[in-house]
């Protein structure tokens, strides 16, 4: 059955009382028929699950927009079906933009957060950990209907998209509202100190506050996106060679595309560009025409050919790489010994990872999982991330089958557990854990083909061991620490990302010694969620941002300006951080 929602595309209008609006189509289908597109996008299926009867709005957390933007198609429908809601056209006399058509909404606005709140960057002493000031209000003193024009005027359903730190004020405004709210938050806020813990805490608050319903949408399954492809193929009236993989294609345009990948906006375009140039004189497409995607890596053949070269080209990490070339010396040497119909004990291809954030873990799995299947021990390379959200069932007796259909999709290449200490409740005991690990060990024995890498924190990994159940520490093949980087090799990380993008310092010895001291500094503060290299990800991006006001015709250079002011800044929001981390332990707050 081919899918309803087919696209994301944002439009540009910009007729409303002569300014602008960005919105998304709407398909005209009542949700009934929207909701078979759940039989292969499962990713968004947990949306039939909600009854969104009287509510105001729903918070929809999403690691990648255009994702969040097709979920919102499917919840804008069933949010109508729910309310029977029936329009007033009279209040739109004024609206030059076509916001319904046959008494249904067909344009979903979307407005930018920062534009729709007002005075988002005037704090009070409940928001969180405030951003640098870098320019003065009056620069902001702008009305916001300058941008958007007159949809405030109105009472249409709307996205608010959030993609910098969200503040307490935001809640009282949403709260105001008298509309249906869309509101997406992305869980890596940019410029922001925002950890994923203080944006689930804001969500927390909003939710408390609110009436407000949330859903956190999850990537698709590749199979998603081939179903697709082949539909689009068809549509256009071509056939597949029977010789092409079609995971091959997704996951070269995926590796092709890297963060601007756009889901299903990408492979209509990869599709349109195919079939424009191929014509109608043959409507058989072969592994020739795919070539833009087959071929793109050919200019980095070292790093996409062999992962073992790009695991020994990564910075640090020393004791990890000669752990994990122990070990697929061992599965290797294991394999052919079965070959040749020699008795060999089983030995379980599951794996702890822990360390803290930023340390590589998982990009560390994504690699074993190719090499293991460059080496003939794992069947592909499917890499399936998960954590105990998608273990655990809401009721008694769901939990096992999710299991289930989560080793189904991983089935024959990685299943990478995160945080899998989380699957043990305080006490070790809850039921839904019990059934969740209990499975996990059940198909563990069912499924020896597929590596399961159950991955977190140090300490909370160390427990999670010793706790789990007897059946599933038996199974575990070996224990990987990933150690925090010492600060040159933070220093090199961080030179890394530069060169990845071009820049070169002005300053390169005055420059590290910089860096050198604020790592100094930032561990004084003995946090545990600093990132490593996820914190020179923000150093490098706070360092562009004071760049991009300081000398903005400047492309190419990072002054040792800027480098002082984006150390100074971060500095002082991990200060910020750790002192309101301080005053929640010392007066009780509940974690």
């Amino acid at each position: 059955m081919p899918l309803k929602i087919t696209s994301s595309k944002i439009y540009n209008d910009k007729k409303i009382k002569g300014t602008q609006i960005n919105y998304i189509n709407i398909p005209l289908f009542d949700y009934n028929v929207l909701k078979e597109d759940f039989k292969i996008a499962k990713h968004l299926k947990e949306i039939d699950t909600i009854d969104f009867t009287g509510v105001n709005g729903i918070i929809l957390k999403t690691s990648k927009f255009h994702t969040a933007l097709i979920a919102s198609q499917y919840i804008i429908r069933k949010y109508e079906q729910d309310n029977k809601t029936i329009y007033d056209f009279c209040e739109l006399n004024d609206c030059e933009v076509e916001i319904y058509k046959n008494s249904r909404q067909t344009k979903l606005p979307i407005v930018e957060a920062k534009n729709h709140f007002d005075s988002p960057y005037s704090f009070t002493s409940y928001e969180f950990s405030p951003i640098p000031k870098l320019i003065d209000d009056d620069d902001f003193n702008i009305s916001h209907n300058t941008h958007f024009g007159s949809y405030k005027d109105y009472e249409f359903p709307i996205i608010i998209h959030q993609t910098t730190q969200p503040y307490i004020s935001h809640i009282n405004q949403l709260n105001e509202e008298k509309r249906f709210i869309i509101y997406i938050i992305e869980e890596n806020l940019s410029n922001s100190p925002f950890s994923n813990t203080d944006i689930n805490e804001f969500i927390n608050n909003l939710l408390f506050e609110t009436n407000f319903e949330y859903i956190e949408i999850n990537e698709p399954d590749i199979s998603y996106y081939e179903s697709f492809l082949l539909q689009l193929i068809g549509e256009n009236g071509y056939k597949l060679d029977k010789n092409i993989n079609t995971t091959d294609i997704i996951s070269n345009l995926m590796s092709f595309r890297k963060n601007l990948f756009l889901g299903l906006e990408d492979i209509n375009t990869l599709v349109s560009k195919i079939t424009k140039k191929k014509g109608k004189n043959s409507l058989l497409l072969t592994s020739r025409d795919f070539n833009i995607v087959n071929n793109s890596n050919s200019l980095n053949k070292e790093n996409t050919n062999d992962p073992f070269k790009v695991l020994n080209n990564m910075i640090g990490l020393k004791d990890v790489k000669e752990q994990i070339k122990r070990l697929v010396c061992q599965f290797k040497y294991e394999s052919e010994r079965r070959k040749n119909n020699l008795t060999t004990s089983l030995t379980h291809k599951a794996l702890v990872f822990m360390g803290n954030p930023g340390t590589a873990k998982t990009t560390v799995a994504r690699l074993l999982g190719q090499i293991l299947c460059a080496e003939g021990i794992l069947e592909n390379n499917i890499f399936v991330e998960v954590s105990r959200k998608d273990l655990i069932g809401k009721y008694v007796g769901w939990t096992s089958n999710i299991v289930a259909d989560v080793f189904e999709k991983a089935k024959g290449g990685t299943l990478f557990i995160d945080e899998a200490y989380s699957l043990l409740d305080e006490n070790g005991s809850a039921s839904f854990s019990s059934e969740a690990l209990s499975e996990i060990i059940q198909q563990m024995e069912n499924n020896p083909d597929t590596l399961v890498i159950f991955a977190g924190y140090t300490k909370e990994m160390i427990d999670f061991i010793e706790r789990a159940n007897t059946g599933l520490r038996s199974r575990i093949t070996a224990i990987i620490e990933f150690k925090d980087y010492s600060n040159q090799e933070m220093f090199d990380i961080f030179n890394y990302m530069l060169k990845q993008e071009n820049y070169h310092l002005d300053d390169y010895e005055r420059t590290k010694n910089i860096i050198y001291n604020f790592l100094n500094e930032i561990n004084k503060l003995q946090s545990t969620n600093l990132g490593n290299g996820r914190l020179m990800r923000k150093l490098f991006k706070t360092a562009i941002e004071y760049k991009s006001i300081n000398n903005p015709l400047d492309f190419n250079t990072i002054n040792i300006s800027e480098i002082e002011l984006a150390t100074k800044a971060l500095l002082n929001n991990e200060k910020l951080l750790s002192k309101r981390n301080e005053v929640n332990k010392s007066i009780g707050f509940l974690k």
